[in-house]
């Protein structure tokens, strides 16, 4: 493969392709950015479900970025992580998630939609992930 987005280094080979498509031109100058021109319409592929040790590797990331953010006053964006990480949990998490704890955050992100505090936000959100957590350490342990 012969093709670098970046508009410094790119070059175009006759074989090059992304996937299925064939690059056709590359490097055309838009309004917000460069564009690249394929020969097929690309879709995103299927997102798949998220089972026990995905989710419990989720909650670990997002609970180490949320802490490090709230520490540091940005209770905002600690819920914003947060929030992105149990939204992801609800609409992903398969047969395999504990339906309590799944029901416990779907809980905590309606909480947070009728208050703008963030302070408030980031600890429901961070109390609906804890329990899916520990929910899912529960399973792994029987």
């Amino acid at each position: 493969m012969c093709v670098s987005i970046s508009r410094r280094y790119s070059k175009i080979c006759r074989t090059s392709r992304l996937n299925e498509a064939s690059l056709i031109k590359l490097d055309i100058d838009a309004v917000n950015g460069v564009i690249h021109v394929i020969d097929r319409v690309m879709l995103p592929q299927a997102r798949r479900n998220v089972g026990a040790n995905d989710a419990k590797k989720m909650i670990e990331v997002a609970v180490t970025h949320g802490v490090s953010l709230y520490n540091r006053g940005h209770h905002a964006a600690c819920a914003r992580v947060y929030e992105q990480t149990a939204r992801q949990l609800v609409k992903h998490g398969d047969d395999l998630m504990p339906p309590l704890a799944m029901q416990n955050l779907s809980s905590a992100l309606a909480k947070t939609r009728h208050t703008q505090c963030a302070t408030t936000n980031s600890w429901t959100l961070r109390r609906g992930l804890d329990n899916v957590y520990r929910n899912l350490r529960m399973a792994d342990r029987r």
